[in-house]
């Protein structure tokens, strides 16, 4: 099964999440929130999601999937 990384960002910012070695991409709506759909992560992996916009500003988190 597939689970979900959601958050919230800038609006309308590309939002790429680095997930046990592939990558998975979306947008982030109006408000600013994302959901891209990933793999379902064991526990403890390492999960990041970075957020880049128009002007080339970039986010970055990493968080362990619990």
């Amino acid at each position: 099964g597939d689970t979900k990384v959601t958050g919230l960002t800038s609006p309308n910012t590309k939002v790429v999440v680095r997930a046990a070695g592939k990558t998975y991409t979306g947008y982030s709506n109006n408000n600013g929130q994302f959901s891209v759909k990933v793999p379902k992560q064991k526990k403890n992996a390492t999960v990041s999601v970075y957020a880049s916009n128009k002007i080339a500003n970039t986010k970055t988190k990493a968080t362990k999937v619990k």
